[in-house]
């Protein structure tokens, strides 16, 4: 749409003392916005607009032309924002990439737990043999943790459960065992572990702090 050459027109202006808001913050001017009545709409000078959005403005006289262009460096300025958030969301893909590659290769590399039984028992079944005590260890892989049942057996008869294993190898030197399989259990599985203990009073429960710590309710 072209506009009228050389026409001169009144206008009515108000001035209401308005605010210019960019991005949250009071812009100020050297030229007072203002309302034209008859058409309602706010005006400012192109000059204080090319201010407000860091433009070069010119004027040619011969063509009665302004001209708006960006400073240098401005034209790629949106470029550049769409390659960084590319190269954001590449580095984030390529995260979750090496973190399932790390989880894939640490669950390769874990020890299957029938083994890890099989280790335990031949580490600590016979911790207590000369207190008269053999330990069978059994684990079981829930889906709340790592389940560990111990059978406190007397050495003199594996089918039968010693009577008191804590009168027989001391609670302090139980609580120490069981911190053991604790750590060798967490060396290989990020899981809760717990589990029981039974002889022949019957069945104590156990569990761990954070710290490895045991708790034996006896």
């Amino acid at each position: 749409t072209g506009f009228a050459a050389n026409l001169k027109r009144s206008l009515a202006v108000t001035y209401r003392d308005i605010k210019i808001y960019y991005n949250g913050m009071l812009r100020n001017f050297q030229n007072e916005p203002f309302i034209v009545d008859e058409q309602g709409r706010t005006y400012l000078p192109v000059n204080d607009m090319a201010l407000l959005f860091d433009k070069t403005i010119s004027w040619d006289n011969a063509t009665s032309s302004i001209n708006i262009t960006d400073k240098p460096g401005q034209g790629n300025t949106m470029e550049m924002y769409n390659q960084i958030i590319q190269l954001q969301q590449q580095v984030t893909k390529l995260e979750n990439e090496n973190k399932k590659l790390k989880d894939e290769l640490k669950e390769e590399e874990k020890v299957d737990i029938d083994d890890l039984e099989d280790d335990l028992n031949k580490k600590y079944g016979k911790e207590f043999r000369s207190d008269g005590v053999l330990l069978e260890i059994s684990l079981t892989e829930r889906k709340d943790g790592i389940r560990v049942t111990i059978e406190a057996l007397d050495r003199y008869d594996d089918d039968e459960f010693i009577d008191d294993v804590i009168d027989a190898v001391g609670k302090s030197d139980l609580e120490d065992l069981l911190e053991d399989i604790y750590d060798d259990i967490t060396d290989e599985y990020d899981e809760k572990v717990y589990g029981t203990i039974e002889d022949g009073y019957g069945k104590m429960d156990f569990d761990f702090d954070k710290k490895g710590n045991v708790d034996l309710d006896y």
